[in-house]
């Protein structure tokens, strides 16, 4: 074992030394430091909480590229910056987000208007420039003593998602994780159900109903979020749609696929589907 000494004294002999690795207290600074450093970039390149029960009011007020501009959003954010978004060490004004998102400023000025009336995003000046923030009312990087149910999304992975998903896609995603439960990782329709065997899950043309998006837009979609791991088929029941883990979780430690498929398969059968 390695261990640091804090203090050696004229008293000190040689067999107290043993096991013990003498650091000079200029390194001990260094090393605090650089394990600092470390720890805020595993942060920053974590997970953003979106709130649960909020997506599903965002349902009924957004248009799919409107909530696919708040998902794009989620990775440019940083671990407790008040939601303020960053590219490259900068902060993104509007012009900075329409040139990212591959949209006329116009446009995104526009969707941008719209989010702020509903106060999911906030303006900030700042001398000449205008700058965009997240507000908390959707979704949060950073600690929080809130007891809201909240999603979390892993920025990393989506940061990669997000080059090859259009913004209706996007939005089609942050609606899903509304009907996320809170185990099993299927879509449903009591996300909260602590009972697996009394989960009722969806099927495509639930999602359609559920989410009021056409019917060629969603098995469309679905199908590609397929192709990208985004969602898993579940093998044990006809049309389980499983959100996968590397993107989100609701657990307080993100759960392996394996624990998933397990929940799934001991629990979850033909009987559990909505019915029509």
């Amino acid at each position: 074992m390695i261990r640091y000494s804090s203090q050696i004294t004229p008293d000190t002999k040689v067999k107290d030394l043993q096991g013990f690795k003498i650091v000079s207290p200029a390194k001990q600074e260094r090393d605090k430091a650089f394990y600092e450093n470390e720890r805020k970039k595993h942060k920053e390149k974590g997970f953003v909480m979106v709130d649960r029960d909020n997506i599903i009011y965002a349902n009924k007020e957004l248009s799919l590229s409107q909530a696919g501009l708040m998902m794009f959003l989620v990775s440019f954010m940083k671990f407790n910056e008040e939601g303020k978004l960053f590219h490259k060490g900068e902060r993104l004004t509007v012009t900075n987000i329409a040139k990212l998102v591959g949209k006329s400023p116009k446009q995104t000025r526009r969707t941008i208007d719209e989010l702020e009336a509903l106060g999911f995003v906030a303006r900030e000046k700042v001398g000449r420039k205008v700058y965009l923030n997240v507000t908390p009312a959707l979704m949060v990087c950073g600690y929080t003593d809130s007891e809201r149910k909240r999603v979390k999304v892993y920025k990393e992975r989506l940061r990669g998602l997000s080059k090859k998903l259009s913004l209706n896609e996007l939005g089609l995603l942050i609606f899903m994780l509304g009907h996320l439960h809170w185990k099993s990782h299927v879509l449903c329709a009591n996300p909260d159900e602590n009972e697996t065997s009394n989960v009722v899950l969806w099927k495509r043309r639930d999602v359609i109903e559920a989410l009021g998006v056409s019917k060629d837009f969603i098995y469309k979609t679905l199908n590609k979020f397929l192709q990208l791991k985004i969602t898993v088929e579940v093998k044990s029941v006809n049309e389980g749609i499983v959100l996968h883990p590397s993107l989100v979780s609701r657990q307080e430690t993100r759960p392996t696929f394996d624990e998933i498929l397990h929940v799934i398969n001991e629990s979850l059968t033909k009987e559990n589907y909505k019915k029509h």
